[in-house]
């Protein structure tokens, strides 16, 4: 049936152009609170979700009831207890001390250690009386077992160390305890004295063996010394000093033997250079002159004479010079000076003539020295050469006895350094000598002392078991373990937030809803067209006229454009399309259901129809409009299949030219339905909207979350778009009683 077979209709649907209505005047939305972002923990919805998750639920709470059950049989032990106590003096009897002050609680931890230590335990257990036993026997590791349970502390009294264990058989417990005490002091506290007496056996054989290493590391040392000439080390040292001064004399000694014999070698090679002239002779030097003079004036008998004359007639002369009167003449006086002058003239004459011969005599031994002269160059050059030859032999003896000191220094230095590494060992057992003996006298003080430890309990059996009261400690763990693991579950569920209930969504999502549908599976969808008969199809059918009746009232008179979209897929906004549809056929209101999720189109499988051509080729200007238009299964229902297209170019023409399309189909039709894709991560259903009257928001029970559904709330008012209200799919719908 077409469009203008349709009870109601106006004509064919070759629209004539209608004026295009006013924009909608969204008026600005109402400040609504922030949404919640949980649905609350109500016990209603922590049954729901049990309902939902018990194939999780029941599995985890039966493993949460087994492990518990397990530790707590475990960890509540239903044995005997037994004890015994070992009086031990925290600081050890006599002069010195082995603990107390702030080494107290090490020296507790390490008692404590030391009872349940392997050494201590496998003593006990080595017993046959304790191999007999039967929690021996039947524990494959009895050492690890008795570590792990045996309990020592000193919480009664810091020099009270008190040693439990717990079993099911009170007798062997105390003598378990018993054997554990007995080898704790045998191998434990009371074993340092045996041990500190093995201890001072070795230090004191140490002591000899070091004595005996000692008188041979002195032997060794004197030894040393004697094969360097010394009684011992400090006189081989004091040689060897001696040894290394007299060689640097010696050297000193050279040094200067080489410079006499440089400046010799130079002086002889001067005189070889320069010998002797033998013609021209010396000239007479003033001194040799005068001295010759002298000589042989003081030998001349007439010089002498003329001397002792103005000797004598000096003193007259100045007598008669100072008797005579003055003013007078004195002939003796007269004939005294011309006397003297006589003798100073002669002594002169002689004088002049003396000095003459003296340098007469003088010229001619000077030429006639000149073979002396020679003679005596050549003897002096051949004594620097003696000289020079007597001083390299010199020369040459010391450098021998500097190279045979060298040697000998060199040896002895050896000698001193291995002397010193012998001095230095010798010394070093002293120090080990008396670090052992100091060692060992703090042992024998400390071996004076009396014993440490001394039982102060015998084991005995200090508590009961009440089998009665773990039994039921047991059961309660269980039970807890299985509520926890169910509860724990549900809980988990209700974190996501799913809507499963119409209850309370309106005061989170702030709208209104519209109505709650039943789950109708596709294959039904189809049926609903036509008579329904099974109590399941009335059920939805009544839902969905429901819906219908609040949806009309809320769209009013006139024409209707109404989006239907969900936050995300799978939350029935296809179903719901449908079934909105067929109710308003039924209403007698002419209907067009868009199939606008041209991504994922689902109506055309539910009426049987092909997907094409539809929505995209209208869009596409490929087909018109009245091609596409299909009847429904109702007659007063029509549908336009999404088509095929891409989906970018979809989203391009849905913006271009779903208005004018709009447009077009408002005069023909009460109401159209457009099926959108989901409103999250796709723009499709935004464009859609801006062309719509109203959205309906689709839930699916236990499906929807409601952080999505407020995302998608949230998107709705930031583009404005009216929001009609949401409806529920896949609720449970109560027929009312007697109906």
């Amino acid at each position: 049936m077409s469009p203008a077979q349709q009870p109601g209709g106006t004509g064919p649907l070759a629209l004539p152009p209608v004026a295009a209505p006013a924009p909608y005047a969204i008026e600005e939305p109402e400040p609504v609170p922030a949404p919640e972002t949980s649905l609350g923990y109500t016990p209603g919805r922590i049954l729901r979700a049990l309902r939902r998750r018990w194939y999780a639920a029941v599995p985890a709470g039966v493993l949460l009831a087994v492990a518990l059950g397990f530790a707590a049989d475990e960890f509540i032990r239903a044995d005997y207890t037994a004890r015994t106590q070992v009086a031990i003096a925290i600081n050890q009897p006599g002069i010195l001390a082995d603990g107390g002050g702030g080494d107290l609680s090490t020296y507790q931890r390490r008692q404590v250690a030391l009872v349940k230590s392997r050494h201590v335990i496998q003593t006990a257990i080595d017993r046959p009386e304790i191999r007999a036993l039967a929690a021996v026997r039947n524990s494959t590791d009895p050492v690890g077992w008795l570590e792990r349970d045996l309990k020592a502390d000193f919480k009664v009294s810091p020099e009270l160390l008190q040693v439990t264990l717990s079993g099911p058989d009170p007798n062997e417990l105390v003598l378990l305890l018993d054997t554990i005490r007995e080898a704790y002091l045998e191998r434990g506290v009371n074993k340092e004295t045996t041990d500190k007496k093995a201890a001072l056996g070795r230090i004191q054989g140490l002591i000899g063996e070091e004595k005996g290493k000692l008188v041979g590391a002195q032997a060794a040392v004197t030894k040393k010394a004697e094969e360097l000439g010394a009684p011992d080390a400090i006189a081989a040292r004091q040689r060897h000093q001696e040894d290394l001064t007299r060689l640097t004399n010696l050297r000193t000694q050279l040094f200067q033997l080489d410079g006499t014999i440089e400046g010799w070698e130079q002086t002889r090679a001067d005189l070889a250079a320069h010998p002797p002239a033998k013609e021209a002779s010396a000239p007479v030097r003033p001194a040799d002159l005068e001295a010759a003079a002298k000589l042989a004036l003081e030998a001349d008998i007439d010089a002498q004479a003329a001397r002792a004359d103005i000797a004598r007639l000096e003193p007259e002369v100045v007598e008669y010079r100072r008797v005579k009167a003055p003013g007078t003449s004195s002939p003796k006086l007269d004939a005294k000076e011309r006397e003297l002058k006589n003798a100073k003239d002669r002594l002169a004459a002689r004088e002049l003539a003396v000095r003459e011969e003296a340098v007469g005599r003088l010229s001619h031994d000077s030429s006639r020295d000149y073979e002396f002269r020679l003679r005596e160059h050549e003897v002096r050059i051949a004594d620097l050469k003696a000289q020079i030859d007597r001083a390299r032999g010199q020369r040459k003896a010391t450098d021998a006895e500097i190279h045979r000191l060298e040697a000998e220094t060199l040896a002895g230095a050896r000698g001193i350094a291995a002397l010193d590494r012998l001095a230095a060992a010798a010394a070093e057992l002293e120090e080990r000598i008396k670090g052992a003996k100091a060692r060992a006298d703090v042992m024998e003080i400390e071996l004076r002392a009396p014993p440490r430890a001394e039982t102060q309990e015998r084991a005995v059996v200090t508590e009961i078991p009440n089998p009665a009261k773990k039994q039921k400690m047991m059961a309660g763990a269980a039970l807890a373990g299985f509520l926890a693991g169910l509860l724990g579950v549900a809980l988990l569920d209700l974190r996501s937030g799913r809507i499963d209930s119409p209850e309370g969504v309106d005061g989170h999502l702030h709208t209104g809803i519209v109505g709650c549908i039943p789950k109708v599976s596709p294959g039904a969808l189809a049926g609903l067209a036509r008579s329904p008969t099974g109590a399941g199809d009335i059920a939805a059918c009544d839902a969905a006229d429901a819906c219908r009746t609040l949806l009309l009232n809320a769209l009013g008179s006139g024409p209707k454009v109404v989006m239907v979209t969900s936050a995300a897929a799978g939350e029935g906004k296809t179903a719901l399309s449908i079934q909105l549809a067929l109710s308003l056929a039924r209403a007698g209101k002419r209907t067009l259901l868009i199939d606008g999720d041209i991504r994922k189109p689902g109506v055309h499988t539910v009426f049987g129809e092909v997907l094409g051509p539809g929505l995209s080729d209208v869009l596409r200007k490929t087909h018109s409009l009245p091609n596409v238009v299909r009847p429904g299964p109702l007659p007063s229902v029509c549908l336009v299949p999404a088509g095929v297209c891409n989906p970018q170019e979809a989203v391009s023409l849905l913006q271009l030219r779903l208005g004018s399309l709009i447009r077009k189909c408002r005069p023909h039709f009460d109401v159209i339905l457009i099926d959108t894709p989901p409103l999250l991560n796709l723009p499709d259903s935004m464009i859609i909207g801006r062309h719509a009257d109203g959205t309906i928001l689709s839930l699916m029970n236990e499906v929807s979350t409601l952080p999505a559904t407020q995302a998608a709330c949230a998107r709705l008012r930031a583009m404005n778009l009216p929001l009609l209200g949401a409806v529920l799919n896949g609720a449970r719908v109560k027929t009312p009683l007697g109906y």
